[in-house]
């Protein structure tokens, strides 16, 4: 079956909440301790802070669905949503995640072509990302859809500090 892409309301923030956990900790899982996860969950993936995420004018959420089941998400910013000061000409894609059995067959770039097609109506002309230095099939996957790296930042798990890169693309 094909996917869908379905807009997420606030309504779906407690299913946010499970898939983004889940796909998160499918991603790093063998990299961070649980303590680690756990105070990074406790953090940022509660469903008060996606509530309030999903209400933001300026950012964007979907999920990807296959056979009636979330399967993964994209969560994309504008002007003062964005993760990082990078001006009113982007789009930031903040997150992109699939569960573990659904990564590659085209779905993630289902989701790249969304975030274009957003950053277009919103007349933003380039879509910047952070993508963990290690993680190179990721790292990969963007530059076939033409993004380059342009800087980093650093992203907080729990106690540890990580590096993303600072990927971004012109449309």
């Amino acid at each position: 079956m094909a996917g869908i892409i379905k807009e997420i309301s606030k309504q779906d923030a407690s299913e946010l909440v499970e898939l983004a956990t889940r796909t998160f900790y499918d991603t790093f899982g063998s990299y961070y301790d649980d303590k680690d996860f756990d105070q990074f969950f406790k953090d940022n993936y509660t469903v008060e802070k996606f509530t309030q995420e999903i209400n933001h004018v300026d950012s964007f959420h979907y999920f990807y669905q296959e056979d009636g089941a979330n399967v993964g998400y994209i969560k994309m910013n504008i002007n003062s949503a964005q993760t990082e000061e990078m001006g009113e000409t982007y789009l930031e894609v903040q997150r992109i995640y699939f569960l573990k059995d659904f990564q590659g067959g085209g779905r993630g770039s289902q989701l790249i072509a969304l975030a274009e097609k957003i950053a277009q109506e919103h007349n933003k002309h380039k879509i910047w990302l952070g993508v963990w230095e290690h993680n190179p099939r990721a790292q990969a996957f963007y530059k076939r859809h033409g993004f380059k790296v342009v800087g980093e930042h650093h992203f907080q798990t729990g106690d540890v500090t990580d590096t993303d890169l600072i990927m971004e693309k012109e449309l």
